[in-house]
């Protein structure tokens, strides 16, 4: 995609969204479909670090967008999951039954239904690191959270839009983290990897044998930030079948907005690193890049294009 450097990133936008559309169609004449593609969206965003900075509206100048081989330029082909096939069906029918008293076992929803639930839901950021937050890799993304979505449906949408095989998806660690957390030790640990392996702790977190006392562990893997309750640190997974991730960021953001009031009041707090990724906070998954592609010194900005 070619681009006048000091035009504006909306002909970025268009030219892209022209070039994918094109692609998409020859694929369909490929297969023997005579009909045009079906309408799809693009969503457009700046990635920093392997981190979301800035999603695109197409006001951006493309001086502003930072240097090619140090920002890059995502844009995300997104689905419909206002499609009740895709929508987790325990965050329907929690919607359902807020919506109306009688609405029996919350198997469907109606239209404005959805549309309510849809308008509910807030995003966070998907990124992948190795052990610490600040060894990010791959290519991240923004991710939908609804209101009473239990953490299995969760993390079953969340698969789908990995595309990641099961014995990769075993190995994942997961954790939750305010806008903001740049040290793990402040997120919640979602779910473990297979070895049980906490995320970025280094050691095995045993999932049914108790921890030794807190004497016996190692500080770095239980220390509790000052002005942050000791149960969001660090916490096992091991009833995530009944958490609500919607719940933890309502939570986390109440708590972190705390912190950062008794924070002010110390001045040597004043130098804080700039908060990345949008105000829900992120999910960082825990794993060894297999698939880093290091792009050579061109002058070319890349552009990936997620599913």
């Amino acid at each position: 995609v070619l681009v006048p450097k000091t035009g504006p990133a909306q002909k970025l936008l268009e030219a892209t969204y022209l070039k994918v559309e094109n692609a998409l169609r020859s694929v369909t004449q490929r297969n023997g479909d005579v009909a045009p593609p079906k309408a799809f969206n693009l969503r457009f965003y700046s990635v920093a670090g392997h981190r979301v900075d800035h999603v695109l509206d197409g006001s951006e100048r493309m001086s502003e967008l930072g240097n090619p081989g140090v920002s890059d330029i995502v844009a995300e082909l997104q689905s419909p999951e206002s499609n009740l096939d895709v929508i987790a069906p325990a965050a329907a029918a929690a919607v359902a039954a807020a919506q109306d008293d009688d609405a029996g076992d919350g198997s469907r929803m109606e239209t404005d239904d959805v549309v309510v639930f849809e308008k509910s839901c807030t995003e966070i950021e998907v990124f992948h690191f190795y052990r610490e937050l600040n060894h990010a890799h791959s290519v991240p993304f923004l991710f939908k959270v609804y209101p009473g979505e239990l953490w299995p449906a969760t993390w079953a949408r969340l698969e789908r839009k990995l595309g990641l095989g099961e014995k990769e998806l075993k190995n994942l660690g997961v954790v939750y983290g305010a806008q903001g957390v740049h040290e793990l030790r402040r997120c919640r640990v979602i779910q473990d990897g297979e070895g049980g392996a906490s995320p970025g702790s280094g050691q095995g977190t045993p999932s049914v044998t108790p921890p030794p006392p807190q004497a016996q562990q190692p500080s770095e893997d239980v220390e509790v930030d000052d002005g942050t309750p000791s149960d969001r640190e660090m916490t096992t997974a091991e009833d995530n079948s009944t958490l609500c991730l919607w719940d933890v960021i309502q939570q986390t953001r109440a708590e972190e907005q705390q912190r950062l009031r008794t924070m002010e009041d110390d001045p040597n707090n004043l130098a804080q690193m700039p908060a990345m990724g949008p105000p829900a906070g992120f999910i960082g998954l825990n794993h060894i890049d297999r698939s880093s592609r290091h792009r050579g010194a061109h002058h070319e900005r890349a552009i990936r294009i997620l599913n």
